[in-house]
């Protein structure tokens, strides 16, 4: 994982850790979670899950009361 921080995202991190006003505090955390964010989605590729049952996490191929390891 990469540990550098742009001059804005240290900035605010180091702001936040002095703030002692919670309406503050909360306004750096949110500003420094979007900041988060977009970096991760300009540094991780778009994947798209497929449609459908696949999304459905309680999908199975298995079929109740068959064995497939037969």
């Amino acid at each position: 994982m990469n540990t550098s921080l742009s001059p804005e995202l240290r900035a605010l991190c180091e702001w936040a850790s002095h703030e002692q006003d919670p309406k503050k505090l909360l306004a750096l955390t949110k500003r420094i979670n979007e900041l988060l964010e977009q970096a991760e989605r300009k540094k991780a590729p778009q994947t798209e899950r497929p449609p459908g049952l696949l999304r459905d996490p309680s999908f199975s191929f298995r079929r109740p009361g068959r064995d497939i390891s037969k």
